[in-house]
């Protein structure tokens, strides 16, 4: 971010399921994970702040966010650009899976599951990276803030959940 500031303004969006913003696990109307509502509330978030066109950086599941964004709203989209995204047609679980999630025993069994990320994230980031050695303890410690956050895994396994096949197509 340091480095793009001094091409402009750089804004850091952080989304339900992510960074450091609170999870709800109740809510009444919209999902807060699903895709559209996501896409909703980053636009509300620019709104708020006054941006009318903005160049979305998307990083892994944030790429599935700008390109959404940018779709059905491209008037409000000046570019992307895209790293590392995370964008599959099929969603990020077999349709097995969401079928058992319907039941309350496997939904309770889901957070376990991906508190297993916290517990071995580090070795799935070290081959994420072209040269492990740049991985600074600032590092390390910027990527576990976020799962220091209450209901995180529960909000990560909701937005799993959410995020199905998705139709990434402009119309």
């Amino acid at each position: 971010m340091e480095l793009l500031s001094r091409l402009g303004t750089v804004l850091a969006y952080d989304r339900p399921a992510f960074g450091l913003t609170a999870r709800p696990l109740t809510w009444s109307g919209e999902n807060p994970y699903a895709p559209a509502a996501q896409v909703s509330q980053l636009i509300a978030w620019l709104d708020h702040l006054g941006v009318q066109k903005a160049i979305l950086t998307g990083h892994s599941a944030g790429g599935t966010l700008a390109v959404e964004t940018a779709l059905r709203y491209p008037d409000r989209v000046q570019a992307l650009v895209l790293v590392d995204p995370a964008v599959y047609a099929s969603g990020g679980f077999p349709g097995f899976v969401r079928f058992l999630a319907q039941f309350p025993p496997f939904r309770r069994l889901g957070p376990l599951l991906v508190r297993s990320i916290g517990e071995n994230g580090i070795d799935f980031l070290k081959p994420a990276w072209h040269d492990p050695a740049k991985i600074t303890p600032e590092i390390l410690e910027g990527y576990r803030e976020p799962l220091k956050v209450v209901d995180w895994d529960a909000a990560l396994w909701e937005f799993s959940l959410a995020n199905g096949s998705v139709d990434l197509v402009s119309g």
